[in-house]
This record gives structure tokens, C-alpha cells and sequence, in this order.
């Protein structure tokens, strides 16, 4: 079966989310501050690509 670029964006967009999901669990539930600190920025870097693929799904759905 072939994928079309906009199934591509969207599969990539719901693992991207679960990415900063789990990103933002392992911040929570590590004690040291500074490996707490690194699970959270890239819980937000990955959260800006998901923003980022939202905007490219929304462009390619008109």
C-alpha cells in the first residue's frame, strides 16, 4: 500500500505526540534535575515539531 505525503504527515505527527508524551513522563519521573531537564526540552523541541507538521497537514488538506 502506498502512502500519500498526507498519510506521511499525519503518521509522523501522531508519533511526534507520543513523543513528547513520553518525553514529559520521563522528565517527571527522574530525580536528577539535570537528566530531568534534558527529558523536557526535548519534550518542547518535539512538541515544536508537531506544531510544525500540524501547519504543513493543514496547508496540504485544502
Amino acid at each position: 500500500m502506498q502512502l500519500s505525503t498526507l498519510d506521511r504527515l499525519k503518521k509522523a505527527l501522531l508519533d511526534t505526540q507520543e513523543q513528547v508524551r513520553d518525553f514529559k513522563n520521563y522528565a517527571n519521573d527522574i530525580q536528577d534535575e539535570e537528566i530531568s531537564e534534558f527529558f523536557q526540552t526535548c519534550a518542547e523541541n518535539e512538541g515544536e515539531q508537531a506544531a510544525k507538521l500540524q501547519k504543513l497537514i493543514e496547508e496540504n488538506q485544502a
